[in-house]
C-alpha cells in the first residue's frame, strides 16, 4: 500500500494533525487558545502552557524543513557523491526530527493535563501524584518476616 502525498503536504499535514488533536481534546482550536492566552490578564496556566509548547513545536517543525532543504540542496548539487558534508547535513536532519518528535510529545502531554480535556481528566489527576488529596501521616513498617523453618 502506498501513500500518494506530495512532499509539500507533509510539514503542513503534521501541524494540521496536531491542530486537530488539540481541537478534539479541548473543544477549541489553537487560535482560540492563543487569543485567550494573549488577551486575558491572567490566562489559565495550562492554556498558556499548551500555547507555548505548540509555538515551540511550530518552530521545531520549521527547523526540520530547513535542514531537509539544506540536505536536498547538497544532494542536487552533487548527485551520486556523498561527502562528510552530506553526512553532517543528514545528521542535522535526524537531530531536528528527534527534537520535533520530543516537542510533539510535550504538546500531547500539555493537552492531556489541560482541565478542559474531558477525555483524560481522571487520568491526568492520577498522573500528578504530588497533588494527591490524601496522605499518610505515619509511614507503615514492613511486615515482620515470618520465622523460617530450619531443616536439621
Amino acid at each position: 500500500m502506498s501513500v500518494d502525498l506530495p512532499l509539500e503536504a507533509l510539514p503542513d499535514d503534521l501541524m494540521s494533525v496536531v491542530d486537530e488533536h488539540i481541537e478534539q481534546r479541548l473543544g477549541r482550536p489553537i487560535s482560540a487558545l492563543r487569543d485567550e492566552a494573549a488577551t486575558t490578564k491572567t490566562p489559565d496556566p495550562e492554556t498558556a502552557r499548551v500555547v507555548r509548547e505548540y509555538t515551540e513545536l511550530a518552530a521545531a517543525d520549521k527547523a526540520v524543513e530547513e535542514r531537509e532543504d539544506e540536505l536536498l540542496a547538497l544532494i542536487v548539487a552533487t548527485p551520486g557523491v556523498f561527502t562528510d558534508e552530506h553526512l553532517a547535513a543528514g545528521q542535522a536532519v535526524n537531530n531536528a526530527v528527534t527534537y520535533r518528535d520530543a516537542r510533539i510529545a510535550t504538546v500531547a502531554h500539555a493537552v492531556a493535563r489541560h482541565p478542559m480535556n474531558a477525555r483524560t481528566s481522571p487520568t491526568a489527576a492520577k498522573a500528578r501524584p504530588h497533588q494527591a488529596t490524601t496522605t499518610r501521616s505515619t509511614p507503615t513498617a514492613p511486615a515482620a518476616a515470618a520465622p523460617s523453618a530450619r531443616r536439621r
